[in-house]
């Protein structure tokens, strides 16, 4: 069961990280493993950003020294938006843990030591 998908760069490099769960062999390329830290990163700026709102409202009410006060309605953006963290890291480590076994074994690095 080789990578299809060896050499994907842009889009297809995201199918390409979801289409590969579970597969533990074959080969990576660069551009596949670098195409997905950059989405990742990107979706990681997101959620943080989104979670910085949710706890403090504003980035003016973090400026103005908000002390840390919580309304009702910020603890339901806040909760919402970990789940939202937790869902996108439960749907994103296996094909991670993949994709950082594939790549090690191609830099002649045992695949385990990626966990």
């Amino acid at each position: 069961m080789g990578n299809q998908y060896y050499g994907a760069s842009g889009l297809r490099a995201i199918k390409a990280f979801f289409a590969n769960t579970g597969n533990f062999t074959g080969r990576s390329s660069r551009k596949e493993f670098w195409w997905w830290q950059l989405v990742a990163l990107l979706v990681l700026a997101i959620v943080g950003g989104a979670l910085v709102f949710a706890m403090f409202g504003s980035l003016a009410a973090v400026k103005s020294g908000n002390t840390g006060a919580m309304h009702g309605g910020q603890v339901v953006a806040l909760i919402t938006f970990l789940l939202l963290a937790f869902l996108v890291f439960a749907v994103t480590l296996l094909p991670g843990l993949t994709l950082g076994m594939r790549r090690f074994r191609d830099a002649g690095v045992p695949g385990w030591l990626s966990l």
